[in-house]
């Protein structure tokens, strides 16, 4: 019979890394040193498995969340290039395809509202002629 810090360790080990526990004592061994744990400990290692399932989860859905958003932005942004030589030129490269991806869209959206602005110029631009004109004339007929 094995003292209790020794099934305490084969159930640790197998919890934290199961191949290497089952490489090293062999599932018979596992499945023993499992029932020979006193309750406290049965209940101790039943709330760790709980709590590493738990992080395994939260890993998991971080991971899930990391993969869509990376899959978004290798949507938008284009091939990012490490820097091999250091100087700079991986970055720059980046930078480079980042602004060859945006520019356009930036400069179409400039563009109309420059010519957003033009227009809304030269439509004020005529009605104060009008008016100046029109106050002119009858400026003019009055005198």
């Amino acid at each position: 019979m094995a003292p209790e810090w020794y099934h305490n360790a084969v159930t640790y080990a197998n919890l934290y890394n199961p191949e290497w526990a089952r490489s090293v004592f062999g599932e018979h061994q596992i499945k023993d040193s499992l029932i020979q744990l006193t309750p406290e400990n049965k209940i101790f290692f039943q709330q760790k498995a709980i709590e590493m399932k738990k992080k395994a989860a939260t890993r998991a859905s971080e991971a899930a969340a990391y993969a869509k958003t990376k899959l978004q932005q290798s949507k938008v942004l284009p091939t990012m290039y490490p820097d091999y030589w250091g100087f700079g030129l991986g970055p720059t490269l980046n930078n480079l395809e980042y602004l060859a991806a945006t520019v356009p869209n930036k400069v179409k959206l400039a563009l109309k509202v420059f010519f957003g602005l033009v227009v809304v110029f030269l439509i004020t631009w005529i009605i104060f002629k009008s008016k100046s004109v029109k106050q002119r004339d009858t400026f003019l007929q009055q005198n």
